[in-house]
């Protein structure tokens, strides 16, 4: 196994510069920013104005500064005016809204009737009262004292007192004015250009589109069609949601959930030249997985070609079980999110593994989802765009080493962490998980039915897994995230014999036989191959034709 990083591999290139939205720097934004903490700012005219600072002292009987002191009315003013309390200045003005009061006019003083020019009536219809959180007491104030400890203007006073006479939650609407807005034709121009980018559909959507606008349907079965669009679209947005709660939740509450998501690669074809020939010949294929923890952005990914290993559920097993045993043991909880592939992410092998995590007790409860097919996008996906943009500017590349460093160069903020494979990286794992779980059991739910109604453990039809070391050898089943029908499966032998991960190699050190028309197409572009990378091909293709005879002959 080789660990390769950014800090092994020296890059003598110039990083490339990108060009980046810095928003923080815009004039319009450092005037927000500085209003918002009371700072001293230069506004639009080029004029500095002034930091805001607490008023001057109210003169009412209730002598409200005298009250509380200046010492206390300065730590208020400094919780408004702290950017990591109110981070934008809708949540400035609703905490000033909850802190008035609109009450009833108690006392009116005799006038006369007289109106005003539009026939309304002078009298007020509403009064208010004004507090300020001292700690966690909320004490009443005079108006003069609130505007002054929160250094505010009468204009926002009244403001804020209008939206809460109507019910209404304040809003910022800077920004918002009609001459701010873009002309008609802009929009549409650029609503076109987003539209113009080439996009994968889903099966599933583009067939119910087809039945929502053909003319030879009646209004009943395209309102069916509606249906069943939404009732798609809501699953697949639901994946989406779950591993967002999940990343929210790993940065603010709770550090013992990990959350990762894995997937392949296309295929990176090796060597990748610019001679014409090579788009007839069959090229030695690479393989690229990618295991990436969402919450610290990093990705771990692990780099062969088809002459080492294959691309099933042995390969798959091997690099979770190493990715996992690099990770700290403060983990207690795993969140797995990939798409549904049977070969590789979505079969038994990869599901008994993830049980036998829970059952030794090497984590408490592992969670699998998988999206709704059509709608897999990952943040692998990403990873692999920034992967494939460094492939399309690289004219040649012929070994694995090579691509090794491509994929570490690649990334400017450095995520990702590349492991080069070896074929005694992969476990028997396809072996293994039948010694201890059972292949196809019968729900708990339906065991006692008739042979008609049981529901049998088929791993395609479910998007949610559960696994729980209070419940060893049981695994949770639902046909859609979180759902509420759980069919419940008891995958443990019998025996009840102690788990233990395989051992056994399922390669040996010639690595796999490969196709001999490839073998031969391989031969035919060595005459495009530099000397120095030469000997990279016939080792791979000497290994290959004694592993297809050993393989045949045992």
């Amino acid at each position: 196994m080789e660990l390769v990083n950014t800090d092994v591999i020296n890059n003598d290139d110039q990083t490339r510069k990108r060009k980046t939205k810095n928003t923080h720097l815009y004039q319009r934004n450092i005037i927000k920013s500085a209003k918002l903490t009371g700072s001293s700012y230069v506004n639009h005219r080029k004029k500095e104005v002034s930091a805001l600072i607490v008023g001057e002292s109210c003169r009412c009987r209730d002598k409200c500064f005298e009250k509380y002191g200046l010492e206390t009315i300065q730590v208020v003013f400094d919780f408004f005016h702290n950017f990591e309390n109110f981070q934008t200045k809708d949540e400035q003005d609703q905490y000033l809204q909850g802190l008035i009061d609109v009450v009833a006019v108690k006392r009116r003083r005799k006038s006369t009737k007289e109106k005003l020019n539009d026939g309304e009536d002078p009298k007020r219809d509403f009064s208010f009262n004004y507090h300020v959180m001292f700690g966690n007491q909320r004490e009443k104030v005079c108006r003069q004292a609130f505007i002054s400890i929160f250094a505010l203007s009468c204009k926002k006073i009244r403001r804020l007192r209008d939206l809460k006479v109507n019910n209404e939650i304040a809003k910022d609407k800077r920004g918002r004015h009609t001459s701010n807005t873009l002309p008609d034709d802009l929009k549409h121009k650029i609503c076109e250009h987003i539209s113009s980018f080439p996009i994968d559909t889903c099966c599933t959507c583009e067939s119910l589109n087809i039945k929502i606008k053909s003319p030879h349907l009646n209004d009943a079965a395209k309102r069916v069609a509606v249906a069943e669009m939404m009732v798609h679209k809501r699953k697949a947005k639901y994946y989406a949601c779950i591993k967002k709660e999940v990343e929210d939740k790993q940065n603010n509450v709770n550090e013992n959930v990990l959350a990762i998501t894995m997937d392949y690669m296309m295929n990176v074809p090796l060597p990748k030249i610019p001679v014409q020939e090579l788009f007839y010949l069959r090229q030695l294929t690479g393989y690229v997985f990618c295991i990436q923890n969402i919450k610290q952005n990093k990705s771990t990914i692990f780099i062969y070609h088809e002459g080492q290993a294959k691309r099933g559920p042995d390969e798959v097993c091997s690099f979770l079980k190493q990715y996992i045993d690099s990770v700290p043991m403060t983990y207690d909880d795993v969140h797995v999110y990939a798409d549904n592939c049977g070969g590789k992410s979505k079969n038994h092998a990869v599901s008994r593994f993830f049980l036998a995590l829970t059952d030794t007790g090497r984590f408490k409860k592992v969670k699998q989802f998988f999206p709704v097919v059509g709608h897999s996008y990952s943040p692998c996906d990403r990873d692999f765009a920034i992967i494939k943009r460094s492939l399309r500017k690289c004219n040649r590349l012929y070994t694995i080493r090579e691509l090794t460093e491509l994929i570490v160069k690649s990334s400017v903020d450095r995520k990702f962490i590349v492991v080069e494979v070896n074929e005694k990286m992969i476990l028997d794992f396809q072996s293994w998980w039948g010694k201890y779980y059972k292949r196809s059991p019968i729900s708990q739910e339906t065991k006692r039915k008739p042979k008609q109604q049981q529901t049998s453990f088929g791993i395609s039809s479910y998007y949610h897994f559960e696994y729980d070391t209070a419940a060893k050898g049981v695994c949770k089943a639902m046909s859609c995230i979180n759902g509420l029908v759980v069919n419940t499966f008891c995958l443990a032998n019998s025996t009840r014999t102690p788990i233990q991960l395989p051992q056994d190699l399922l390669y040996t050190d010639i690595g796999v036989s490969m196709n001999q028309a490839k073998l031969e197409d391989i031969q035919k572009t060595l005459d495009y191959i530099p000397d120095e990378h030469k000997d990279y091909y016939l080792d791979i293709i000497s290994k290959s034709i004694v592993a297809s005879y050993i393989y045949n002959n045992v």
